[in-house]
């Protein structure tokens, strides 16, 4: 072989390398934005479930000072619906429960709110319900928390 022939055959395998080289990198590419949109999309959606977490508990505090201070019937439907709206974004069976005492309790309170014994009793339930879902907001922070588009679903 001659050297004209050897640099010939080198220099093709140098092309083949580089072509290789070149095709690797575009697909790595490729996966690399999809994986960037993928993580761009899972941030927006955590966002997005923990900002309507936030405001489905705010409303439903909003409900339950309403069913202190007003004595009309609207208000019991209301602080049901923001009742039922915060369970839906609650994680935990526990944080479902004390939301749900906490609503009862309140319809309690309502039809005799000079009860010492209820007026006591809604301080602790209402302090319980607080904190469950403080803890549950909390958790959402965490960076090691799975994605929030996994959640599970109650029968």
């Amino acid at each position: 072989m001659t050297f004209v022939e050897k640099l010939t055959l080198v220099s093709s395998f140098a092309a083949l390398i580089s072509a290789a080289a070149a095709l690797f990198t575009s697909i790595a590419q490729v996966f690399i934005a999809r994986s960037s949109n993928l993580y761009a999309y899972r941030l927006e959606s955590d966002k997005l479930f923990f900002h309507a977490k936030v405001e489905a508990y705010q409303q439903f505090f909003q409900a339950t000072d309403r069913c202190v201070n007003l004595p009309d019937r609207t208000s019991a439907g209301d602080l049901l619906a923001r009742c039922s709206y915060a369970i839906l974004f609650s994680e935990e069976d526990a944080t479902c429960k004390k939301l749900s005492a906490l609503s009862a309790l309140l319809m309690e309170f309502r039809s005799s709110p000079a009860s010492t014994n209820v007026v006591e009793k809604l301080k602790v339930v209402d302090y319980e319900a607080v904190e469950a879902m403080r803890q549950e907001l909390l958790q959402l922070r965490e960076p090691r928390h799975q994605p929030l588009t996994k959640h599970k679903h109650r029968v």
